[in-house]
């Protein structure tokens, strides 16, 4: 049997309100913008990546649950490694840079 960690009730509370707040705005509130050419292409080869591996474990609401600096995106997918995550060190790259572009919080 599988443990999962327990969450705290206010994580939950606040994981729900945002997954009801990206229902409300449809899709487009979870997808990045829509970029052009090889960029494109970088940047539906580090989807694939990132639904096949982070997907295993949990649901992509967990890319807007919480505003991450870019700065975050490598530290968070080696703990996910460390965790179990299969992601070998040309998609921790791709994918790492691919988060810290499209999912990471503006810069203030």
């Amino acid at each position: 049997m599988n443990r999962v960690a327990p969450v705290s009730r206010l994580a939950v509370v606040a994981a729900a309100g945002l997954a009801v707040a990206a229902i409300a705005q449809g899709p487009a509130a979870l997808a990045p913008a829509a970029p052009s050419g090889e960029m494109a292409d970088g940047n539906a080869r580090a989807e694939a990546v990132l639904t096949s591996t982070c997907t295993a474990c949990h649901d992509l609401g967990v890319l807007v649950s919480r505003p991450r600096a870019a700065e975050e995106w490598p530290e968070i997918l080696r703990r996910m490694i460390g965790n179990g995550a299969n992601l070998s060190e040309n998609d921790f790259k791709l994918l790492s840079d691919y988060l810290a572009r499209a999912y990471s919080a503006p810069v203030k």
